[in-house]
């Protein structure tokens, strides 16, 4: 007896070591001296069942707990998300307690996003929630709640490692067909420090035509990629994008026009009715320092007038700098003007929409001739076109001679 009360204080440890020698009792490893029923009071303070009878007190498991299962002590970058989940577990009386409430909050540190605050419990006593870090870097605290317990996840948010920025060659303009004077600079760090040999994309992300010296660049040893543009025959707004990785970075240019003029070849001075597209489409010559510019978008608005709608609001030149559009006249009669626009270049066209509804027309001379063959007639074929309502001569008319 006196062998297995000795095992049952080695399996306790110290503690009943300790609570033995404040009785009074001698306990060595050789040995046990004493009253056994002495011992047995002492190890029934501590818990221990010596097999003598009922009446021991035995160790009570908790009702609940709440321990950190994964997701403690992260890193992650700036604005990600952390890799793993924040994930505690519940347990009552040892067991893993399905459909707890546990409520999840950033108690200190910098900010940071909870994908949930409140999260039930599934069948392993488990609750789970995701952490996306916020811009700033540094530490932060998240504390899981249930049952009156709490539990700490400590986190730490850094810096991205790589950060790319542009150096120079952004809100640059230049002439049609002509290269941007500052090369497309970049620069890329890691951890604050130049990364050195890494391939960084470049390419056209939106706007004008452009060439590309190169569609990469490797960093040298400041960290720096660049690459040079040159502008094709298209106007306007244009946008190239710098990429590493995940990091990119924009760059904004325009292409103006220069050393261009615009004509009108076709299409001028023309009458029609309501409605009726003219006959002529209205044609203009593109040049290029005298040169015919191909390739170029010409824009036809209508300035003012009656209104009317275009075959094509766009028009590009061909090889010969020549561009055309057919316009249809609105309901509206009176002088309508439509513009061909080049960048800063631009020609008019004057148009008459004529209500020809209500007219009269008349011979005025030229009836009745006689003459030989292969000679003009004396006197020009003419007639007149009057209002029937006023009598009043109807200008812009159009009238068309043919032989019947």
């Amino acid at each position: 007896m006196e062998l297995e009360k000795r095992q049952q204080i080695q399996r306790n440890g110290w503690k009943s070591w300790g609570l033995a020698l404040l009785l009074g009792l001698s306990i060595s490893m050789g040995g046990c001296k004493g009253d056994v029923s002495a011992l047995d009071a002492a190890l029934g303070k501590i818990g221990v069942d010596t097999g003598s009878g009922a009446g021991n007190d035995t160790p009570s498991i908790p009702a609940y707990s709440l321990t950190v299962v994964s997701g403690n002590l992260q890193t992650a970058a700036t604005l990600a998300q952390f890799a793993n989940p924040l994930r505690v577990q519940v347990l009552q009386q040892g067991q893993p307690m399905m459909g707890a409430s546990v409520f999840f909050t950033i108690t200190s540190g910098v900010s940071a996003t909870l994908s949930q605050s409140l999260v039930v419990t599934d069948s392993m006593g488990i609750a789970s929630v995701d952490l996306t870090a916020g811009s700033t870097a540094g530490s932060l605290t998240v504390r899981a709640q249930s049952n009156g317990l709490s539990a700490d996840f400590f986190e730490t948010v850094q810096s991205p490692g790589y950060v790319l920025s542009a150096l120079a060659g952004s809100g640059q303009t230049t002439n049609v067909s002509s290269t941007f004077n500052s090369p497309l600079s970049v620069q890329l760090l890691y951890n604050g420090s130049p990364a050195v040999g890494q391939t960084v994309n470049f390419g056209v992300l939106s706007g004008a035509s452009l060439t590309l010296s190169s569609y990469s660049a490797v960093t040298d040893a400041s960290g720096v990629a660049s690459i040079t543009v040159a502008a094709g025959a298209q106007l306007g707004p244009a946008v190239i994008r710098a990429a590493y990785l995940n990091r990119t970075v924009d760059f904004n240019l325009t292409v103006q026009a220069s050393g261009y003029t615009i004509a009108a070849i076709a299409g001028n001075n023309q009458s029609g009715a309501p409605g009726t597209t003219f006959s002529t489409p209205l044609r203009v010559l593109l040049l290029n320092n005298g040169v015919p510019a191909a390739n170029a978008n010409i824009s036809y608005t209508v300035q003012s007038g009656g209104g009317g709608t275009f075959s094509a609001v766009t028009a590009t030149t061909d090889t010969a700098g020549m561009a055309q559009t057919s316009f249809t006249a609105g309901g509206t009669a009176g002088p309508t003007t439509i513009r061909a626009t080049f960048g800063a270049q631009s020609v008019d066209f004057s148009l008459n929409i004529v209500d020809q509804s209500g007219t009269v027309i008349a011979k005025v001379s030229g009836d009745s001739q006689q003459s030989n063959i292969g000679t003009t007639l004396s006197l020009p074929l003419k007639v007149q076109v009057t209002n029937s309502s006023s009598g009043l001569a109807a200008s812009g008319i159009l009238v068309r001679f043919q032989v019947s």
